[in-house]
């Protein structure tokens, strides 16, 4: 069977809405866990790369730093 390009992208989308599922079922624990802004940053990038931007290693890196000096300042370490 063929697919169109209507199928596959039908396909595309319920594979984006699973997968978005996934992640902020896993993320939800976490909400009352960490920081409330570093939440809703993690959640708003989540959905971004979701959308289509491009999460490379030095945002990842990037991330990692931010969330050190959050745990540095809160007396927390990672």
């Amino acid at each position: 069977m063929e697919l169109s390009k209507e199928n596959d992208q039908e396909y595309c989308n319920s594979l984006i809405r699973a997968l978005k599922t996934e992640i902020f079922e896993t993320l939800m624990p976490f909400e009352d866990k960490i920081d409330h802004e570093v939440y809703n940053k993690i959640s708003q990038l989540c959905n971004r790369v979701l959308e289509g931007e491009e999460f490379d290693d030095a945002k990842l890196n990037d991330i990692f730093a931010k969330l050190n000096e959050n745990a540095y300042n809160t007396n927390y370490r990672m």
